[in-house]
């Protein structure tokens, strides 16, 4: 069984208490790659230290780590890329009330709103930032509240990303202040359940594998959730032991110091149980998943 770990980096602020925590869950899991999903807007608030943020994004990042790209539609962001931000549609809120922050907004702003070419010139202007810095990115993209809509998809896939982590089960969130976003994300992915496994995805520009982010983050599910989710993934391993099964969890990085506990805590028991779990970035994830896919296709 593969299991893939993915930390998005919000592009909000990094706080010491969060790399502390990264650290804690480093320490724990020595052999768990980490799969960041690196955010430009760090670099585009108005007082942003750019050594500073690139010396944070440099401690996190440890040999057999990957890096991918996670866009949220903050102003400084699309503004920085020649795009006009907007102000809605909110994925968070029906009245349309953003989140406030001191320096920025448009965090939960569906990235569906912009067009294509919008959508490509922010993700290319993301790249080239973290580019600037030496900060290089492997094909793997996931969008704002994990909205990622067609047209979202096409820029994706137009701006060299093949693969797409967006796809994730709305069951998990379940908590009364995200039940907008439930709705939001049954409305992009239906039903897709806990149990969903890679699939390709066509965009006019070629197809993009979609890895779905099947336990969500941790700030959606408790430790004991998180290892009944691996557990259910190990128990259809064992029905189809002829085939790969995946999981893809993970942590937000602004939380991390709330979060990051539940899902090392569910880790450390799983591998107590001694399951049958191969830790491995989203790329080698992916990787798999295609060769998988290609010989039923075949």
């Amino acid at each position: 069984m593969h299991i893939a770990v993915s930390v998005d980096w919000e592009g909000a602020y990094l706080s010491a208490d969060a790399m502390d925590a990264l650290e804690q869950f480093r320490a724990a899991h020595p052999g768990v790659p980490l799969t960041h999903m690196l955010n430009a807007a760090y670099y585009t608030k108005p007082r942003a230290d750019a050594a500073d943020i690139t010396r944070q994004v440099r401690l996190a990042l440890k040999p057999g780590d990957e890096a991918g790209l996670h866009v949220h539609a903050w102003r400084s962001l699309f503004a920085t890329a020649g795009v006009a931000p907007r102000t809605a549609p909110s994925f968070l809120s029906r009245t349309g009330t953003l989140l406030a922050f001191a320096d920025d907004a448009g965090f939960e702003v569906e990235l569906g709103a912009f067009t294509v070419a919008e959508l490509r010139a922010a993700i290319k202007k993301s790249r080239e930032i973290l580019a600037a810095q030496k900060i290089e990115l492997g094909s793997s993209f996931r969008a704002a509240g994990w909205l990622a809509a067609p047209n979202v998809l096409e820029a994706a896939r137009a701006e060299g990303f093949t693969v797409d982590l967006s796809a994730v089960p709305p069951v998990w969130f379940d908590e009364v202040e995200v039940a907008f976003l439930r709705e939001r994300l049954i409305a992009r992915w239906g039903a897709i359940a806990p149990t969903a496994q890679p699939y390709w995805i066509d965009t006019p520009l070629g197809r993009i594998l979609e890895l779905p982010n099947t336990g969500a983050m941790a700030d959606y599910a408790t430790a004991a959730e998180i290892e009944e989710h691996v557990l259910g993934a190990v128990r259809a391993l064992a029905a189809a032991p002829g085939r790969p099964v995946f999981v893809h969890v993970g942590f937000h990085m602004e939380t991390a110091d709330e979060f990051a506990p539940r899902l090392s805590e569910a880790l450390s028991r799983l591998r107590a149980r001694g399951a049958p779990i191969t830790f491995e970035t989203v790329a080698r994830s992916a990787e798999l998943a295609r060769r998988t896919l290609d010989a039923k296709r075949d």
